[in-house]
């Protein structure tokens, strides 16, 4: 019966895996046959509305039944095959995210919002949503944003692939309207302390009620379905940029009585926005109630926002916030107008300096927090809308650092905790290290700013190195003119969207290899103190900030280096430059360091010397390159400043020289461990390569180890001297083969313990047996009997490191005796097992037999001193 059983279990367990397997080859099969690359061709917009309108996008066709059999069960995670903008394909997996209440969850169940990671590259993330208007994703890919929709409105069989720098801008641009001019009713404008902020640890959810015009639920399809479908894809996107920046997310609420079909019935003129966002606060609190929602917000078509600051949590205007556009939907209304205005009530001021630009009137300058240049580039700024002084069409999906410290402040301070509810979550925040946090550099030159940064749950960190200077009523810019010079008191240098690299040059260093800086950013020429923010995100909420200031004098000239004519690789040449001023104080550069840009179109630079005195000439060693291009750097080695030579020289590359190992440091390793062979362990000499850069170790296989690439792991119990051979690459060129020596120390070994077991007939004279005999010790020390554990009704004791056993009288069955083995140090169990047989009445002849084989055994045993023979592991007394 047992056999029948587990037969049985095995072949379920088959079916079961065979199953699995399946499974996971039919999604290999859903993943090729999801997407269909489609025709760029439009369709007629008489017949269709374009919804996703980039130029530059991939077109594809979905597998409408296959996509139903993915998301059969919304409430599980899933993956899907994402078609990237640049005809790539890759498996990105979905977590559910909700956003939706509890209430508009169970009112509408085929709708769902996800978190987003690619499977092989879980640091490439986003948010997704599905619901019968098809599958939207907004997913940022190698630093990238790319955005996924259909391409037509109310149609989900045709759908697009672009990257954000790609969506469309123009329709935006034109629909904003003078309403889009008026200045954000302040109730309140908070004084600002200069204090850095971190966030991550925490999430705080704001419950969201968004009202709608009946001019804009027409332009979404007329159904409280398809708007609240939309509105799902809204809030799914600025969620993703509030969590990532912020550590808030909003939660949108039961809304269906403040979502109007009808115009000329709704309470909305959607023509004058400063009444409507006031009509707006009574409409909210009758049909939601006020303690029922935190925020809330009103979407309409005529072009323009409006909304008060730092509202969130205040019942007298909590739900005083508009936008609008005539096509809204897509990024553009997403980002630069619902998250920006949305901004706007959780606390965040306007960030552009610019005034008199267009859209960018004193009006709406904020003195407090005009922190970029003309008119910015991020959530909170004017970007397209300034005239002369646009840095860019549309704002980048990111909050500048002063936004993000307006917002925190709000959120973490009194009228920001009257609501909401915050929950702890299982993530680090960043810990950022900067070199130091003051610097004095000369005037009318570029820098470079470093830091370092760690995240303990191994995050992805990106950063944003920017100007954290307020141009206040002095520093205002009314044209394009005074946006480019300095004043003294105006912001020089625009934001960047996040990177994962920390260190940023001011300007680019790519503007100052061609003599041209770009749209804001320009040097800084006056007296003054210049401070910068770095920001640090792990992109789950986690969020650092660390400040520094930069002394800029005019009194002081820079350093200038002489531009070579035509160098040989690996020739000794002279380097020479003015050192100006910069040996005085307040610069006091003692030490430079020389490099080399090989390529201006991918500047990257070569170690040359370093930390050399500053004394205007040095000899060097022409790094191996040919480059009709090359530019020589000269940096402070203690400070952030550099020059470079004003014109391109060329170098002509020698023939490669091989690297040489020439020693090694001293490795060792314990018994029974691995270790990493690194670039340190060895002392190695190259000519024309500054190593360790861009150099390659490789282990090669030898005796008593085995290699997983520079990880070198000994055979097991193996202890002694180990001579690995060892390459390394500077590129070009192998090195020698070196014998690279590793010490591998020995450690005690436990003993190995193996059971044991006998027979002995009832009423027997005493036995002893030498457990030990096949216990080993891969260390070959010496064993002995420790303990033993013992609870019959017999007799055992320990005798010259054997065990003595007597039977009980007239007992039969089976005895166990537990033993401990040790080498002195470390010990094992084992277990002897004896079986007394019961001995019953027998002839004369087979009674006289036993008896005789006992003796001889006995005399053998003990006379002819046989103990240790395997006859006589049990033997009689």
């Amino acid at each position: 019966m047992q056999s029948l059983v587990t037969q049985f279990m095995r072949a379920i367990s088959r079916i079961f895996i065979l199953l699995f397997a399946l499974s996971f080859i039919n999604f290999a099969v859903q993943a090729k046959t999801l997407w269909q690359e489609g025709s760029s061709q439009a369709k007629s917009e008489q017949v269709r509305t374009l919804r996703a309108m980039a130029e530059d996008a991939r077109f594809i066709q979905i597998n409408q039944a296959l996509l139903n059999k993915i998301f059969s069960n919304l409430g599980l995670p899933t993956e899907i095959t994402l078609p990237l903008p640049n005809g790539l394909n890759i498996p990105v997996k979905l977590n559910p995210s909700p956003i939706l209440s509890e209430d508009l969850s169970e009112q509408y169940p085929h709708f769902m919002t996800y978190q987003a990671e690619q499977v092989d590259q879980p640091n490439n993330i986003g948010r997704f949503s599905i619901s019968h208007l098809g599958l939207f994703g907004f997913f940022r890919y190698n630093n990238q944003w790319v955005l996924l929709s259909p391409r037509y409105q109310g149609e989900a069989l045709e759908y697009a692939s672009y990257w954000y720098k790609d969506a469309p801008t123009e329709f935006e641009t034109v629909s904003l309207t003078a309403d889009f001019l008026l200045a954000d009713i302040q109730p309140e404008i908070p004084t600002l302390a200069q204090k850095s902020v971190t966030s991550g640890d925490t999430v705080r959810t704001y419950k969201l009620a968004i009202s709608t015009t009946g001019e804009y639920a027409q332009k979404l399809g007329g159904t409280t379905e398809n708007v609240l479908a939309e509105l799902m894809n809204l809030v799914n996107r600025i969620n993703q940029v509030l969590l990532i920046d912020l550590a808030l997310q909003f939660e949108l609420i039961d809304n269906q009585d403040i979502i109007f079909f009808d115009a000329t019935s709704d309470p909305y003129t959607n023509s004058d926005t400063a009444t409507d966002i006031e009509e707006n606060q009574s409409v909210v609190d009758q049909a939601i109630g006020s303690q029922n929602y935190d925020i809330g917000h009103l979407l309409g078509t005529n072009g323009g926002g409006l909304a008060y600051v730092g509202v969130v949590c205040n019942n007298q205007f909590k739900a005083q916030g508009y936008s609008g556009l005539s096509n809204p939907q897509g990024e553009r209304f997403y980002i630069d107008l619902v998250t920006h205005e949305l901004g706007h009530q959780l606390g965040a001021g306007h960030s552009f300096n610019a005034t008199n630009s267009d859209s960018c009137a004193e009006g709406q300058r904020n003195n407090s927090t005009a922190y970029e240049p003309g008119s910015g580039s991020t959530i909170m700024s004017y970007a397209g809308i300034c005239g002369s002084q646009n840095l860019q069409n549309d704002s980048d999906p990111y909050f500048h650092s002063i936004s993000i410290q307006n917002i925190r402040d709000y959120v973490d301070g009194f009228s920001g905790q009257r609501c909401g509810v915050e929950d702890a979550i299982d993530n680090a925040i960043p810990q950022i290290q900067l070199i130091q946090n003051v610097y004095t550099i000369p005037s009318d030159t570029p820098f470079v700013l470093r830091a370092a940064a760690t995240d303990a749950d191994n995050d992805l960190l990106t950063y944003t190195w920017e100007q954290f200077d307020n141009g206040g009523t002095l520093g205002a810019t009314n044209n394009l003119t005074e946006m480019n010079n300095d004043n003294g008191n105006n912001p020089l240098f625009r934001s960047y969207s996040p990177i994962e690299i920390s260190q940023r040059y001011f300007p680019q260093l790519i503007d100052v290899l061609t003599g041209q800086t770009r749209l804001g950013e320009t040097y800084a020429t006056t007296d003054r103190d210049l401070r910068f923010r770095l920001t640090a995100r792990d992109n789950n909420g986690g969020v650092n900030q660390q400040d520094l200031v930069i002394t800029v004098t005019t009194a002081n000239q820079t350093f200038n280096i002489d531009t070579p004519t035509q160098w040989q690789g690996l020739s000794e040449q002279t380097v020479t430059w003015d050192i100006g001023d910069t040996l005085k104080a307040p610069i006091n550069c003692a030490n430079v360091d020389i490099l080399l840009i090989a390529d201006t179109i991918n500047p990257i630079e070569t170690k040359v010397l370093m930390g050399t005195p500053n004394d205007g000439q040095q000899n060097i060693t022409v790094p191996n390159v040919t480059s009709v291009n090359a530019r020589l750097v000269l940096k402070c080695s203690d400070n952030i400043f550099y020059a470079l030579s004003p014109a391109a020289f060329s170098i002509m590359a020698a023939e490669p020289v091989a690297p040489r190992i020439d020693s090694q440091m001293k490795i060792s390793l314990s018994e029974d461990s691995t270790t990493q062979i690194e670039f340190t362990d060895l002392n190695v000499s190259d000519l024309d390569s500054a190593y360790p850069e861009d150099f390659t170790l490789s282990l090669q296989n030898g005796a008593n180890y085995i290699i997983n690439q520079r990880t070198l792991t000994p055979n097991t119990d193996f202890n002694g001297m180990l001579s690995v051979p060892v390459v390394v690459n500077d590129g070009l060129v192998n090195s020698n083969v070196f014998s690279l020596q590793v010490q591998v120390t020995a450690v005690n070994d436990a003993p190995v313990a193996n059971n044991d077991s006998i027979s002995v007939e009832q009423n027997s004279v005493s036995v002893v047996i030498d457990v030990l005999i096949n216990d080993n010790d891969i260390d070959s020390d010496v064993l002995s009997i420790d303990s033993f554990s013992y609870s019959g009704q017999g007799q055992v004791a320990i005798s010259n490191q054997q065990l003595r056993y007597t039977p009980a009288s007239d007992f039969s069955g089976m005895e166990s005796i537990f033993y401990v083995v040790s080498d002195g140090t470390l010990t094992d169990d084992g277990t002897l097992s004896i079986q007394v047989n019961s001995v019953t009445a027998a002839s004369n002849d087979s009674g006289g037999g036993s008896m005789m084989l006992l003796s001889l055994l006995s005399f053998l045993c003990f006379s002819v001193k046989l103990v240790n023979h395997s006859l006589c592991k049990g033997n009689y007394e």
